[in-house]
């Protein structure tokens, strides 16, 4: 069924409804408005209607746009005068290569300085003061840290003046990744070394820990691991380098010397552990370093003695 609307509608939608035509203040082209919501905008003071959205955004860009230089090549460029962080370069080349500058670098220092000067007072700056100072070995001048412990130039000092101290190394217990400590007042600086020394004491063999030094490579010290009847065994976990310098220090001096591995003390190893019904051999260390002295139900010192 067609419906059709009566010519004469009631007088508050023909208020609502009515238009008018006006140019838009942007592209200038003629669009329809309606009466009631002009008369509410122009109240408010509004002089400006746009036909779209796309008029008023690009209306409102160039009203908003200011003309200013570029910090880094001086050319003018146009910029938003609203945004909080205004642009001041025309272009991201300029941006970067002043972002190097020596004048950034200066400017970015003293920010800093500033910062940490309020937040710390100023002691930082004074333990980063840059100070000269006269290498002990050469008396070469090189700047450090105020509170820097450096007293070389260059590694190359530092090496050959430790060279020249005749009393520098020294054997140092405890201090390699092995479980090492002393069983029987016989220190073993490794698990290793304690089956060694436990599977020779149970066959009445007489070990002592070596005392005599070798110097190989030049400066180095070397500390064998036993003694017995006048040869000296090392046992080693795996092979480096200086093993073999320090078997030729010993050799030289036509020494006997018996070098170790882990295959060739393995037998020792499974003795000491069934006979002493362990399963980590340095539970029987009588003290062990980093630790007390081991108590005796954790380390099954009954078996020492009730198993001989």
């Amino acid at each position: 069924m067609r419906v059709r609307f009566p010519s004469a509608l009631p007088h508050h939608i023909n208020s609502y409804m009515a238009q008018s035509k006006i140019s838009c203040s942007h592209c200038s082209n003629v669009f329809h408005i309606e009466n009631k919501y002009f008369n509410q905008k122009t109240k408010k003071g509004q002089q400006n209607f746009y036909c779209c959205s796309e008029c008023r955004s690009s209306a409102k860009k160039q009203q908003n746009k200011e003309i200013v230089s570029c910090k880094k090549c001086n050319n003018t460029f146009e910029r938003s005068s609203i945004r909080k962080n205004k642009q001041i370069f025309c272009s991201k080349r300029c941006g970067n290569s002043h972002s190097v500058s020596d004048l950034h670098r200066q400017r970015t220092a003293i920010k800093i300085k500033a910062f940490y000067k309020k937040k710390r007072g100023s002691d930082i700056l004074e333990r980063n003061k840059i100070i000269q100072y006269n290498c002990v070995r050469c008396s070469t001048v090189f700047e450090k840290t105020k509170h820097s412990p450096k007293k070389y130039c260059s590694s190359n000092c530092r090496i050959k003046s430790y060279q020249q101290k005749p009393n520098m190394g020294g054997i140092r217990k405890g201090s390699g990744r092995a479980k090492a400590g002393y069983f029987r007042n016989i220190y073993c600086g490794s698990t290793y070394e304690l089956a060694f020394l436990i599977w020779h004491q149970d066959r009445n063999i007489s070990v002592k820990r070596c005392d005599q030094i070798f110097i190989y490579n030049g400066t180095k010290k070397y500390y064998p691991d036993f003694e017995i009847d006048n040869i000296i065994y090392e046992i080693k976990g795996f092979y480096t380098p200086d093993v073999t310098l320090k078997a030729e220090s010993v050799r030289a001096k036509n020494i006997q010397y018996k070098l170790l591995y882990r295959q060739d003390i393995q037998h020792m190893i499974d003795y000491v552990k069934q006979k002493y019904n362990v399963k980590y051999l340095y539970l029987l260390y009588d003290k062990q370093f980093g630790n007390d002295e081991i108590p005796s139900e954790t380390k099954q010192s009954t078996a020492l003695t009730g198993n001989q």
